[in-house]
């Protein structure tokens, strides 16, 4: 949450020049996990279906209630997740 304020006014605005498909997938080795809230948009849940097509043993958390802002709304399930996975 602290950090919130960094990621949107610094690393945002430099998203539209970031370039990510299938050849850069590609090179990714390590485990892939996927955490979406279930309140999220279907732009995100169609990413999801992006991330298995790339990445066959990509897994799931999905964060009851949250949107795709689920870090901010709900930091605790979100680092549960990741630490399971991890």
């Amino acid at each position: 949450m602290k950090d919130a304020a960094t990621f949107f006014e610094t690393e945002v605005p430099g998203v539209p020049e970031w370039i990510f498909g299938l050849e850069q997938a590609a090179a990714i080795t390590c485990p892939v996990l996927s955490v979406l809230g279930s309140n999220s948009s279907p732009l995100f849940v169609e990413g999801r279906q992006i991330l298995h097509a790339w990445f066959p043993d990509c897994q799931d958390a999905d964060i009851a209630g949250a949107t795709h802002l689920l870090p901010m709304e709900a930091p605790r399930p979100v680092a549960a997740a990741i630490a399971a996975f991890l």
